[in-house]
């Protein structure tokens, strides 16, 4: 909560008399300097690691629970790894290719 408190980002300016391209950019550039502050870019970060720690101990719970060879388990983590974080990361795959 204190550095949410302390972090508050800029005010976006929006043009007075704007056309909804003019809006949509301002927009579009807030939401940029958004994600690129510190706060936010670590707590995506977290999150999909949250994710991937989430696929791994499920794997481990299904292997102790089924007795699954080797390669199903590797199977079934990838299965769950990209059920996921598969979300989450197209969506930062995205953001980086616009």
């Amino acid at each position: 909560m204190a550095i949410a408190w302390l972090w508050q980002p800029e005010p976006a300016a929006f043009p007075a008399p704007a056309s909804t391209a003019e809006l949509v950019l301002t927009i579009s550039h807030y939401r940029d300097a958004l994600l690129s502050e510190p706060l936010p870019s670590t707590g995506r970060l977290l999150s999909l690691y949250s994710l991937i720690w989430l696929a791994s101990i499920l794997t481990i719970a299904l292997k102790v629970e089924t007795r699954l060879s080797r390669g199903g388990t590797v199977l079934a983590a990838l299965a769950l790894l990209t059920i996921c974080a598969g979300g989450p990361l197209v969506g930062m795959l995205l953001e980086l290719a616009r």
